[in-house]
């Protein structure tokens, strides 16, 4: 689209009537891309304000005769009034933070277009449960991350994630890696990675870690308040930086200088951790 075009349909959005309370799709700003042949919703500095006082937002399925697609990184973020969005049917993008901290944001539906959950896009929302579609290819990592989420499902026509029911999870197939987890999650014993935010700042008080998982990225676990207790088994080879909060008391099945040689702290990041292991017990000061 050249400057001019682009120009006249950011004008049309601006004519439109809105309230301070709710959007339609054409007071949104939607930019076109050539390879996509459609459109993306995006914000910019002088439209940042508006956005952060609606309470409802309905995305076009159409903009100027063309598909919307998609929507841009950080487009709804902090819009901490956000209470409904409705998506269009033919949406295959959402993009990183694209809905980050919009804590009004209690659930959301996602439409069978969808393809991409990219990471953070939800992060700090109040949803509590979440269903992922059958043509969704790629989560990034916390896209779901400090949700109070207590249900997760995936279509069970999705071969690229575990679509057992009752697991509660994220889990990606080929690398056996969990995505993202919640309060209910159960880690089936074939998982080999707890990804990175995967529970961040999730209502979680239990969780079994099978023999299987070899690793546990950063963050993992991180800002869990109502995880007072876990237990690693010594078959973890390797636990990366802010894994756990301090207030998390971490029982190792191995020694001390094993759990020593797995976590791969910064003297920061491990601050006040108690590591109880098979032959005593370690705090990092």
């Amino acid at each position: 689209m050249n400057k001019l075009n682009k120009a006249i349909y950011t004008l049309m959005a601006g004519f439109c009537l809105c309230t301070l309370t709710s959007c339609s799709s054409y007071e949104l700003l939607y930019e076109y891309y050539d390879d996509l042949d459609g459109y993306i919703v995006y914000s910019q500095e002088s439209t940042v304000s508006r956005y952060n006082l609606m309470d409802s937002i309905q995305i076009a399925g159409l903009y100027a005769y063309k598909p919307v697609l998609g929507i841009s990184s950080y487009t709804f973020y902090k819009c901490s009034n956000l209470r409904n969005v409705a998506l269009p049917s033919n949406i295959k993008q959402i993009g990183a933070y694209s809905f980050s901290e919009c804590h009004s944001l209690a659930s959301i539906y996602f439409p069978k277009s969808l393809e991409v959950i990219d990471s953070c896009a939800f992060k700090g929302c109040a949803l509590n449960k979440v269903n992922i579609p059958a043509n969704v290819n790629h989560i990034g990592t916390g896209a779901f991350a400090d949700c109070p989420l207590e249900e997760i499902t995936i279509d069970y026509n999705n071969s690229l994630f575990d679509t057992t029911k009752d697991i509660n999870a994220i889990i990606h197939l080929e690398d056996k890696r969990l995505i993202s987890g919640c309060k209910n999650t159960v880690i089936p014993d074939y998982v080999k990675t707890i990804g990175a935010y995967s529970f961040y700042g999730t209502t979680l008080e239990h969780i079994d870690i099978p023999a299987s998982v070899e690793e546990i990225l950063n963050y993992a676990f991180y800002n869990c308040d109502s995880l007072s207790e876990i237990d690693i088994p010594s078959t973890v080879k390797c636990i990366e930086d802010k894994a756990f909060s301090s207030n998390t008391k971490v029982n190792y099945s191995g020694t001390i200088s094993e759990f020593l040689g797995i976590y791969q702290c910064t003297e920061s990041g491990a601050k006040g951790l108690t590591i109880t292991c098979s032959d005593g017990s370690y705090t990092y000061s």
